[in-house]
């Protein structure tokens, strides 16, 4: 934004005086095949500059690989003993409460990328004295000084698809989690007599789930394939075929920005999706909505998607809003920006209270 030039300049020219921000970013498995925002999240500030490196509990439940190009520790402490971090980025709250007491030892404070499924954490066990700040979906605000919003960002979307390439099948790519309320969906979609097709990441400690899945459609007699660990093309692939895609989850699970709706939306592939703000502020009027867990509801919602989607023109345009919000170079740079001045602004509370120890980046005073 034009108002904002100067304070940007600033920032930038004081985070690189002296060398790039150092980053660890630490998760409790990497990589996931299913969550592939957390990579391009982090490719996104390499490529805006950052010095990032890798960090794990253990390795991810499927055989992937990162979407980022960066060296991988097996632990955090090993992440900053070798690379002398300015921060831990943790993506989730979990991921944060595991590592942040550690990296406070060492002097070295922490930011969260939060999950839909932080949500019901207070506050107060998010933002203790060594989190610089915390970053969630865009349609929940946590009314604190440090709390931020950012969009889920995508690295290389892939081009539109076409209406001709679509076939009349329904598709659901997601986490294998009982979250996903595989059973009302499966009970929706059978009497359309359409294919139902599932691509599932395998998730730790539900390794279970695509069974459940395949039970689920040979009981309701629905025609379909339940591929598992689909590789990031090949999902795409599917998402260009599909004649829909569904998202659909329990009543009581917070939803943030599923990554496989904003990539169908990207491709201009119609999309079904619970009713509920985080859907509304990311697709508007382009989306066939339902209520959560009621069967006919999604049912009628899907028809509608099948048979008479948005216009074509319209789901374009939507692709192309989507592309500049969740795509761009400069989203990547604001959030670069935003993770860089709230550090920034941390260490000055810390130093004007005395709490800080002289020894990072930061504290150095401009040349001459």
């Amino acid at each position: 934004h034009a108002d904002n030039v100067a304070q940007i300049a600033e920032v930038r020219s004081r985070a690189r005086r002296e060398r790039p921000l150092r980053v660890v970013a630490f998760n409790a498995f990497y990589p996931l095949i299913s969550e592939t925002y957390i990579g391009d999240e982090l490719e996104a500030l390499r490529r805006c500059g950052v010095d990032i490196v890798l960090a794990r509990s253990e390795p991810g439940p499927s055989d992937c690989r990162s979407r980022i190009d960066a060296p991988m520790f097996e632990t955090v402490e090993e992440a900053i003993s070798d690379h002398d971090p300015d921060l831990v980025l943790c993506h989730w709250i979990n991921a944060a409460k595991a590592v942040r007491d550690y990296a406070a030892s060492n002097d070295v404070p922490h930011a969260v990328r939060l999950h839909s499924m932080c949500e019901t954490t207070p506050n107060v066990e998010v933002f203790d004295e060594w989190c610089v700040g915390a970053w969630g979906p865009p349609h929940l605000d946590r009314g604190h000084a440090r709390a931020f919003t950012m969009p889920t960002l995508i690295i290389d979307p892939q081009t539109v698809g076409a209406d001709t390439d679509r076939d009349r099948s329904v598709l659901m790519a997601s986490a294998g989690l009982p979250k996903k309320n595989w059973g009302v969906l499966v009970e929706a979609v059978a009497p359309i007599g359409v294919p139902m097709n599932f691509a599932i990441g395998l998730t730790g400690g539900w390794v279970d789930q695509p069974d459940v899945v395949r039970n689920l459609l040979h009981e309701h007699g629905v025609a379909g394939t339940v591929d598992v660990d689909v590789e990031y093309d090949e999902c795409q692939a599917k998402i260009r075929r599909a004649g829909a895609l569904v998202y659909s989850v329990v009543a009581v699970q917070p939803v943030g920005e599923p990554r496989s709706v904003l990539e169908a939306a990207l491709a201009g592939t119609p999309v079904v999706v619970p009713e509920g703000p985080s859907f509304r502020g990311m697709l508007g009027e382009t989306a066939h909505y339902y209520e959560r867990e009621d069967v006919v509801s999604l049912r009628a919602a899907v028809r509608e998607a099948l048979d008479n989607p948005h216009s074509e023109a319209d789901r374009l345009d939507l692709s192309r809003r989507l592309r500049e919000r969740h795509a761009s170079p400069a989203a990547f740079e604001e959030w670069t920006v935003s993770l860089t001045r709230s550090l920034l602004n941390w260490r000055e509370t810390r130093r004007r209270d005395g709490l800080w120890t002289e020894r990072h980046w930061w504290s150095a005073q401009p040349s001459a």
